[in-house]
């Protein structure tokens, strides 16, 4: 079971009692957010963190000596400059039975040094698989910075870390009647992050991982509390799930895949719905982003397969791109004669075989007396229809596909440059004289 870690930093100012509310959840009187915080976590979870832990600032006189120690009885209220009762946040914690609480002394961070200190303190507080809950409501100001980005570095370098609750009580807007002051919820901002970072991976690195890990893990922080809230997270997981198929099956060079997917309709169309289901407006124009990737791309089309060779291109995956554009052409010019090719074999591969010797012979302009008489006929029955410059990219593609295959071993191998200036100038060609309206 993962174990759920509750950090929150404690300063040393006298703090004001009130009530903490989000939605229906109210809690109870308290000078210390921490405890309301607990309280709203036990609400949504039925159950407390496995390990609450404290951070306390300021050293012997700090934190500590002002709101931790069960030892305090009353402080003085510099702005009535009385004394009042008022108990440490010590005792409050050990009247609500918590499985486990442990004050971690910080410095103030009143430097870079005191602030690494800092980061190295609470990220060795973490350990592997646990789900984090963040109050940052307390402390220096660069302080809850240092937790969300302490956050993120600690799900990179320790194992199926999790964010799961990051909130702040703004006590400053306290209701003077009812004495209630609002938690903000600020998981969403860490989300959206995520979801920024995710889209980055898909469009520059062609990598839709962690867009797909995202809907997996539950995409309910970033979304209104609505009723066409199961739709929207429907399609988010119908959208991340056809942009991982694509992206592997284009990784894979699995053109059936990339031929039969209804991108169309699981992307652009669906992005389109979300904007009308009151997800939160940051996520828009993220969302939107990836749709603009994928305008031009079909349901069940095989000129998806010249889109993907773009793709390829524009993430540098150039072998796979060489691999997806010529099986595209090939595919392409099968379905066209289909009829014609069918008449020299049955077979599915033999027929793709037919179909390639074909492009190679009449675009290197070879003889066909080595070929059975009945398929040479067919084979110059389908050249004349063939465009004279699609030929001869074909075979251009041919000469780079066969020196990738063989690792740049040959004499004459290209350097990266030359294989990618040679795959963009092939499918500008192929995109110009099979997907007019695309290219232009």
């Amino acid at each position: 079971m993962p174990r759920k870690v509750f950090i929150s930093f404690l300063g040393s100012g006298f703090y004001g009692s009130c009530q903490y509310a989000s939605g229906n959840f109210v809690s109870g009187e308290t000078r210390f957010v921490q405890q309301a915080t607990l309280e709203w976590i036990k609400d949504k979870d039925g159950v407390f963190p496995d390990e609450t832990i404290i951070l306390l600032t300021g050293g012997e006189r700090g934190s500590r000596r002002n709101n931790w120690d069960a030892a305090i009885t009353e402080r003085e209220n510099r702005k009535t400059g009385g004394k009042e009762p008022y108990s440490g946040l010590e005792t409050a914690l050990a009247g609500m039975e918590l499985p486990k609480v442990t004050p971690v002394e910080v410095p103030d961070g009143k430097n870079e040094e005191e602030i690494w200190q800092i980061f190295e303190t609470v990220f060795h507080c973490i350990r592997d698989g646990d789900q984090l809950y963040f109050d940052l409501t307390h402390g220096f100001r660069y302080l809850p910075m240092l937790l969300l980005v302490l956050g993120n570095y600690a799900t990179f370098l320790k194992k199926a870390i999790t964010l799961t609750h990051i909130s702040y009580g703004n006590f400053e807007v306290t209701d003077k009647t009812t004495n209630i002051a609002p938690f903000v919820d600020l998981l969403p901002l860490a989300v959206l992050q995520d979801w920024a970072t995710a889209a980055n991976n898909l469009l520059r690195f062609g990598n839709a991982e962690l867009l797909h890990s995202l809907t997996r893990s539950g995409i309910n922080p970033v979304l209104k509390r609505t009723g066409g809230q199961d739709q929207t997270a429907s399609d988010l997981r119908c959208v991340a799930n056809a942009l991982k198929e694509f992206a592997d099956a284009a990784s894979a060079c699995r053109c059936p895949s990339i031929f039969s997917q209804n991108i169309k309709s699981n992307v652009a169309v669906k992005i389109d719905a979300l904007r009308q289901q009151g997800i939160i407006k940051p996520l828009t124009p993220v969302l939107e982003k990836i749709q603009d990737a994928f305008a031009d791309y079909a349901d069940n089309d095989v000129a998806n397969g010249i889109r993907a060779a773009r793709w390829c291109l524009e993430h540098n995956m150039l072998p796979q791109g060489y691999t997806i554009l010529q099986e595209t052409m090939v595919t392409l010019v099968l379905e066209q004669h289909k009829d014609q090719v069918e008449k020299s074999t049955a077979s599915v591969r033999e027929q793709r075989e037919f179909v390639s010797a074909l492009l190679s012979f009449v675009a290197q302009e070879k003889s066909w007396d080595k070929w059975k008489k009945s398929d040479a006929d067919i084979a110059q029955e389908i050249a004349v229809t063939l465009d004279r410059e699609l030929l001869t990219t074909y075979d251009r593609l041919t000469q780079k596909r066969n020196d990738i295959n063989h690792g740049g071993t040959g004499g004459n191998a290209s350097n990266i440059k030359g294989l990618a200036d040679t795959l963009s100038e092939a499918f500008a060609v192929v995109a110009n004289i099979l997907l007019p309206e695309d290219h232009a």
